[in-house]
């Protein structure tokens, strides 16, 4: 498992798929809407940049209490370099923070490791079901959130190795503080279990008492309570209110309220759409039915460690009758690092398990490559500008790619991870252009774009009722004006209103649709 003398075909592999990553990523990033969840993210940022306040989270010109605003920050950060307010300009900060967290997890293997191992831990992560066709396609907190966390875990374990336990905890209280300010309390009980896994696991538990834990988690009072105490001076009367829903925000999505069978039952439903969800890296399942199967962790002081960190913070999720799948990608890493030193220990030895997987791996990529023909042949896809010809070009690469690493049976998992690459840009080509085409939601855009445009001249507010975050945002971005919410006809100016009834008719200007169940909504204007 040495950095040297890797073969020149695997440098190949490794250069094509570095090249892959770019048409997998982002051709088409920006070809659908913003879906419900990025529409806050970007509508908070947005709200921040027209009032030029970036201490108080605003959402329709109201309080927005559920999620502090670093992310914000990022997204702020991104609009004010780049002047787009597009879909493309919102999504970007993701991608490069996913590509940073790839390579920070095969920075970390390669290090301590092998340059391939390094690889195919990062890549795995990167090219998991989950992550391929949905976090890197839509912008949300998480991967950037699940980064900073991975980099926690790493650096705890690094400084307590090199017994530098004061910098162990001013990194990872300075990092864990970050995230707080990203998405809450979550974050406070990922740190202290970490903490307690390392420091009790290697009998040291009398180190969290001492004098450097107190000094290194200064910066976590700091950053966290400077936030907070800014935010007071600004919002003294609502301050109790944003507390209070901090942790309930927590509470709501945590095992805490539900009944017992219920929590039992969820658990097994959440461990079967993790399975699923970050396939083939959670395949590592298959080697555990080899006999004795621990005893490769547990001759590594570093693999035991992600481990129990794993472990322990997952079953915080699995749990809970909430949860979602990107709450997960802070984890998932660890346990693909797990699985590409299972794979690689049977490999060596040519186990049964390993060959089935290898088998396994070349009927999925054969598989992929036929596929890529079908596109052409159907309805929902068929209709793409020069169908046949992308078809035929991805058809042909991927066929090349097979033809050469076919032969390579050591490379199996490399050959799949770059025919995933070669689906994810299939995918582009072909699905997204598909949503656009078929789903009539794509409509809320233009209609939003429209509607600015006819309304500039005066105030727009959003009278007793609620539109999607996605189609407010897109309003917000067009007319660079705050759309407030409103339950009165107190000022002259448009108003987006729900009136089935057509009780408005005579004052109606505008009419759309958006998808919350198919509502027209109507605009009226108000002198």
């Amino acid at each position: 498992m040495n950095n040297k003398n890797l073969p020149q075909v695997y440098t190949i592999i490794v250069i094509v798929s570095i090249i892959l990553l770019l048409p997998a990523l982002l051709i088409n990033l920006g070809l659908l809407r913003l879906i419900d969840d990025e529409g806050i993210r970007a509508l908070v940022a947005l709200e921040m940049k027209v009032k030029g306040e970036w201490i108080t989270p605003t959402l329709s010109g109201e309080l927005y209490f559920k999620k502090p605003p670093v992310f914000n920050w990022i997204i702020l950060l991104f609009f004010t370099i780049t002047g787009k307010f597009s879909e493309f300009y919102y999504r970007l900060p993701n991608i490069v923070f996913l590509l940073i967290y790839t390579f920070s997890i095969y920075f970390v293997i390669q290090k301590r490791y092998s340059r391939r191992l390094g690889f195919l831990a990062g890549m795995l992560f990167l090219v998991s079901a989950r992550v391929l066709i949905y976090e890197s396609i839509f912008a949300l907190i998480d991967v950037t959130y699940s980064w900073l966390i991975f980099l926690s875990i790493i650096f705890i374990y690094n400084y307590y190795e090199k017994r530098q336990f004061l910098k162990l905890f001013l990194v990872s209280y300075t990092l864990t503080a970050i995230t707080v300010l990203m998405k809450g309390i979550p974050s406070i009980a990922i740190q202290g279990i970490t903490l307690l896994i390392i420091f009790i696991g290697n009998n040291n538990f009398r180190k969290l008492f001492s004098w450097k834990h107190l000094v290194g988690a200064l910066p976590f009072f700091l950053i966290v309570g400077g936030y907070y105490y800014l935010y007071y001076l600004r919002n003294t009367e609502s301050f109790p209110l944003l507390l209070g829903s901090l942790f309930s925000e927590s509470a709501d999505k945590s095992a805490l309220g539900f009944n017992f069978s219920e929590t039992i039952k969820q658990f097994f439903n959440n461990s079967a759409e993790v399975f699923y969800s970050f396939l083939p890296g959670t395949l590592i399942v298959f080697f555990l039915f080899k006999k004795k199967p621990l005893e490769l962790i547990k001759k590594d002081s570093f693999l035991l460690y992600i481990s129990r960190v794993f472990i322990f913070n997952i079953l915080i999720f699995l749990f809970s009758p909430v949860v979602y799948m990107r709450y997960f990608l802070m984890l998932m890493p660890l346990l693909f690092i797990l699985f590409v030193f299972y794979y690689e220990h049977h490999k060596q030895n040519n186990t049964i398990h390993v060959r089935i997987l290898d088998f396994v791996f070349l009927i999925i990529s054969i598989a992929i490559g036929a596929g890529v023909l079908v596109y052409p042949l159907i309805k929902q896809t068929g209709f793409v500008s020069y169908a046949w010809l992308k078809a035929i070009i991805l058809f042909v690469a991927m066929g090349i790619v097979l033809v050469i690493l076919i032969k390579q049976k050591q490379y199996r998992l490399e050959l799949l991870i770059i025919m995933l690459l070669f689906f994810r840009i299939g995918f582009n080509f072909f699905v997204i252009p598909s949503r656009v085409h078929n789903h009539w939601e794509i409509r809320e855009r233009e209609n939003a774009i429209a509607l600015s445009a006819a309304t500039k001249d005066e105030k727009m507010y959003l009278y007793n009722t609620r539109i999607n975050y996605s189609t407010l945002y897109y309003l917000t971005a067009a007319r660079m004006d705050i759309i407030e919410c409103t339950a009165e006809f107190d000022h002259p100016g448009y108003y987006i209103v729900f009136d089935p009834e057509n009780t408005f008719a005579d004052q109606t200007v505008y009419k759309f649709q958006i998808a919350d169940r198919k509502k027209i909504m109507s605009v009226i204007k108000l002198d």
